[in-house]
């Protein structure tokens, strides 16, 4: 089956890395640049897929949104949505299908505030 996949992620300040992770923050041991940290977890290595990726660091957080985090699946059977703590599946011929999810990674980085 033949897809394209579209990912955005646009994540807080790197100021979330000071509690931490400090090494983040240093290109001699993070390698440098929000592509190379967030676009890391959207890449794999698939035949017959188009990718288009955008990342930042420029997201504007309070406690209801810490960051834009938007997957976006096309395939030959519909459209699929990953945003905003639901999963969205529109398959041709069938209702729309939301599905609640928590998508807030931020129990990885304990310690980290806002």
């Amino acid at each position: 089956m033949k897809y394209i996949r579209n990912a955005r992620f646009v994540a807080d300040p790197p100021s979330r890395y000071l509690v931490t992770s400090r090494w983040m923050l240093r290109k001699e041991t993070a390698g440098g640049g929000c592509m190379t940290n967030l676009g890391v977890h959207f890449i794999k290595d698939e035949q017959r897929a188009s990718l288009v990726l955008e990342t930042g660091y420029a997201y504007p957080m309070d406690e209801e949104l810490k960051r834009e985090n938007r997957w976006t699946i096309v395939t030959d059977n519909g459209y699929y949505i990953l945003a905003e703590n639901k999963l969205e599946a529109r398959v041709y011929g069938k209702e729309t299908e939301i599905i609640p999810l928590n998508t807030d990674s931020d129990v990885y980085y304990p310690g980290s505030r806002i």
